[in-house]
């Protein structure tokens, strides 16, 4: 009887870790999506120009089909009168309580993608706007 116990208290617990897990840190493969990206993208929003809109939705609609949605979410960064920046870009979670890490999703090497080390001062991070992702899918068409 003990062990039928045990084993149906680890059948459940194995069952229950299926819900919980997540890729390591490591299984974020960041620069074979931004390749992936570069290779997919194209003018979504059909303003006649593929700029960071097509490529920020594109790192995202690829994101959630290769990893869990809510790692991801894109931000924009809106600093007109100082700096100039009017730019959208990506922001990635690893792990469920892990960092948040910004990705410059045109950067033009895969493997330099830091949104701070890529824009240098004319990035400023008081000036992110989070909670967009839904405004600008739905926007370019990727989600209704």
């Amino acid at each position: 009887m003990k062990k039928i116990v045990s084993l149906l208290a680890l059948a459940v617990l194995i069952r229950m870790s299926a819900f919980c897990n997540r890729p390591p840190a490591q299984a974020y493969d960041i620069p074979t999506l931004l390749l992936r990206v570069r290779d997919a993208v194209y003018d979504v929003n059909r303003d006649g120009e593929v700029n960071c809109l097509d490529y920020a939705t594109t790192f995202k609609y690829m994101w959630d089909r290769s990893y869990p949605a809510s790692d991801c979410e894109l931000v924009r960064n809106y600093n007109p009168r100082g700096t100039g920046m009017n730019h959208i870009f990506a922001r990635v979670r690893f792990g469920r309580y892990g960092r948040w890490q910004l990705v410059e999703t045109w950067a033009q090497d895969v493997y330099y993608y830091d949104v701070p080390s890529v824009w240098g001062s004319k990035y400023d991070p008081a000036y992110n706007y989070y909670n967009e992702t839904a405004y600008w899918m739905r926007d370019v068409g990727y989600w209704r």
